[in-house]
């Protein structure tokens, strides 16, 4: 009998084990969606919880006409740290390849939104060593203007972030920070 049960507990560890990038996919989208109110797409997921790594292919965050690709984020982590509740994250890398803002004729547009959910949002503990970003594009649509398109190419490095900041939202203030530098009036 014990045996059995030593067999059973065997298949479904082994069967967890081999769905993790699927389940991974799913609760990166399912986070993701609940942090933004926005549809999320997540196109892979590698889990490798033995090495401490997590990477996130072709993620889109769509509310059409605004959308934020972002090709790759790889998280490089301590196992040991995420366990206890207090996750350390020895590096993070955000390839954010193209935002599309649409400035609206009222109101606020999708950076605004999302910089406000995410201020007022609940924080957790947790250190992130080293944070890259690489942005790429942003397009600007204003009804008032022509069609804008920044080449920004840069690579912005935080490092020693904590609970005090939150990720997403410095991001974007970033992005947004790097927009607004580069406009002419």
């Amino acid at each position: 009998m014990r045996c059995r049960i030593l067999i059973l507990l065997l298949l479904v560890l082994a069967a967890l084990y081999s769905s993790r990038n699927l389940m991974a996919r799913f609760v990166i989208q399912g986070a993701l969606q609940r942090a933004t109110g926005l549809p999320v797409r997540v196109g892979e997921a590698r889990l490798s919880p033995f090495t401490g790594q997590l990477e996130a292919r072709h993620v889109r965050l769509a509310n059409p006409p605004e959308l934020v690709d972002v090709p790759l984020v790889r998280v490089d982590y301590s196992t040991i740290s995420v366990l206890r509740g207090a996750p350390r994250c020895r590096s993070i890398e955000v390839e954010l390849k193209e935002l599309v803002l649409v400035k609206p004729v009222q109101g606020d547009n999708l950076a605004a939104r999302l910089q406000s959910r995410f201020a007022t949002g609940k924080r957790r503990s947790y250190q992130v060593d080293v944070l890259n970003v690489r942005l790429g594009t942003v397009v600007i649509q204003d009804a008032a203007r022509p069609l804008k398109r920044l080449s920004l190419n840069q690579t912005i490095v935080f490092t020693n972030l904590t609970e005090s900041a939150s990720l997403p939202a410095l991001v974007l203030r970033t992005v947004t920070g790097q927009v607004d530098t580069l406009r002419t009036p």
